[in-house]
């Protein structure tokens, strides 16, 4: 009944035909789970026959309304629906290859040239060289270090909101995953031997900016250009990261009526703009506004907060494994649940000691802990009020 004044008036162009079209429409579905892959994902162009009467009636209709257009004349014509990517992904994913290509180069380069001695030759090391030997392992003091490992390999867990903009998700998503964790450790793990080839223990702890002192040392005076190109990749790739993916979250959590609704808008490009701006905002208000010791204190205290957020990731594949054992996942973690009560023990750990001086550590907990409370009220206000479910019901659908 919606449509009977377009078949009233149009019934001149309607075709009805028992062809490929027809039966392919006909199979397509018309409701869908919310994270699967919809039919518009899947026909991202249309391009039917061109209704040149019904241009023909527009351009005549234009003309007698405004006779100014008189001389007019259709120069082209085109019919259908066009959604072929004019959106934020490709622009973030460009940015986001030219920075990791860069960064990757800058430690590739760095760990084959420290290693090889290609371009300053290896020095006679005055001081404690750096233990390559199982006695840290053996002592257990090597778990004092595993906080400074864990942010190397932080990071890949933003691969998983693309998962609309990538073919065959269940596939890819891991398998891009386990390769990414795979090899930073070994670029990181010769990056870092390499490291033990220019400087002593002493070096490496007492200096404010090792990585500086590392490249100096590989590369003489060209070391200062090839550090600040890894800065400035390094920090702008964090930024285009949670630029293309925060907002992406907070989008899909807005339109499941879990955060703010203002979060779901997007622009004629299709990014999430709201987001964009919010989070543009959150993360240069404090640059301005703050000393380099307080910034310090705040990236503590966020880091702090990305550990527990982790923790409840692992609490809540847990919980969903007890509570819907058969329900279809596209990842299934092998080994469960080892590394889920492992990764909970380790990321407490390092929130407990994420502070590097007793000084700072009340401070951290002060602002972690005033952050996560204001953020849990809000979120139990929410459900409560705006969702109306009951705070710790689960999502079924």
């Amino acid at each position: 009944m919606k449509f009977k004044d377009q078949l009233k008036h149009g019934k001149d162009s309607l075709n009805i035909a028992l062809n490929g079209t027809f039966f392919s429409d006909l199979a397509t579905a018309r409701s869908w789970h919310k994270e699967s892959i919809t039919p518009f994902e899947k026909n991202r162009v249309n391009a039917p026959k061109i209704n040149h009467g019904l241009l023909t009636d527009a351009l005549n209709n234009t003309i007698n309304a405004w006779p100014m257009f008189r001389d007019a004349q259709i120069d082209e014509s085109w019919a259908g629906l066009i959604d072929v990517t004019p959106d934020s992904t490709p622009v973030f994913a460009r940015i986001q290859n030219l920075l990791a290509f860069i960064l990757v180069s800058a430690l590739v380069i760095i760990g084959l040239v420290a290693i090889t001695g290609s371009s300053e030759p290896h020095p006679t090391l005055v001081g404690t060289p750096v233990d390559w030997g199982f006695g840290g392992v053996l002592d257990g003091s090597f778990i004092g270090l595993v906080g400074l490992a864990l942010w190397t390999m932080v990071g890949v867990e933003f691969i998983c909101p693309l998962i609309n903009e990538v073919k065959s998700p269940k596939k890819n998503i891991p398998t891009a995953m386990h390769l990414s964790l795979v090899l930073i450790f070994l670029i990181f793990a010769a990056f870092i031997y390499g490291a033990s080839l220019y400087m002593t223990t002493e070096s490496l702890l007492g200096s404010p900016l090792p990585f500086l002192d590392y490249a100096n040392a590989v590369f003489g005076k060209g070391g200062l250009a090839i550090a600040t190109i890894m800065a400035i990749a390094a920090t702008c790739s964090t930024m285009n990261t949670i630029l293309a993916s925060v907002p992406r979250m907070l989008q899909g959590m807005a339109e499941q009526k879990q955060a703010f609704p203002q979060l779901k808008l997007k622009n004629r490009f299709d990014a999430p703009w709201v987001g964009i701006l919010m989070l543009t905002g959150l993360t240069t208000i404090p640059y301005f506004a703050f000393g380099i010791d307080s910034l310090v204190t705040l990236i503590i205290a966020a880091t702090t907060s990305w550990l527990l957020a982790y923790s409840v990731a692992h609490i809540n594949v847990i919980v969903l494994r007890k509570r819907m054992p058969n329900h279809e996942r596209p990842y299934k973690t092998p080994f469960y649940p080892i590394p889920q009560i492992l990764g909970i023990i380790g990321m407490l750990y390092i929130a407990v000691n994420n502070s590097p001086a007793p000084e700072m550590t009340q401070m951290v907990y002060s602002i972690t802990g005033g952050i996560l409370l204001i953020l849990c009220v809000i979120a139990a206000l929410w459900v409560k009020f705006y969702m109306k479910r009951g705070l710790f019901e689960p999502d079924h659908q």
